[in-house]
């Protein structure tokens, strides 16, 4: 298995943890959409996190993107209320195709990048 498609695991409203292998590498749009008990996501080899692939995850407190991540989609983390920290690993930031990927969330929320590229996230483009 390569990919999990489009909605996928949308609405699977017991799923409480994601832990794919190396193997995972696109998340289709809407995969894990309202998975609202899910708390942990770790997919290491993904390339991009697509359109709402993760919104109304409203118990998802932190999630790791890891450096394979290059772009973020439309409200990929939109209305994830229960977010605390985001685990950015890209050297360079995930292109995000608007505002709004990480809409609705807590103001309190911490997006950690590497600090040696600190600088580039903090002058990087929308």
């Amino acid at each position: 298995i390569t990919s999990i498609n489009q909605s996928g695991f949308a609405y699977c409203y017991v799923l409480k943890y994601i832990n794919t292998n190396a193997s995972i590498t696109t998340l289709g749009p809407q995969s894990f959409q309202a998975c609202q008990s899910l708390l942990e996501i770790y997919v290491p080899n993904v390339a991009s996190i697509t359109n709402t692939a993760f919104a109304n995850c409203y118990c998802l407190s932190s999630i790791k993107i890891p450096s394979t991540v290059t772009s973020i989609g439309t409200t990929a983390f939109s209305s994830c209320y229960g977010m605390t920290d985001y685990y950015i690993y890209p050297t360079s930031p995930p292109a995000l195709t608007n505002s709004n990927s990480f809409a609705n969330i807590q103001a309190c929320a911490v997006m950690h990048v590497p600090a040696s590229y600190l600088s580039t996230y903090q002058t990087a483009s929308i």
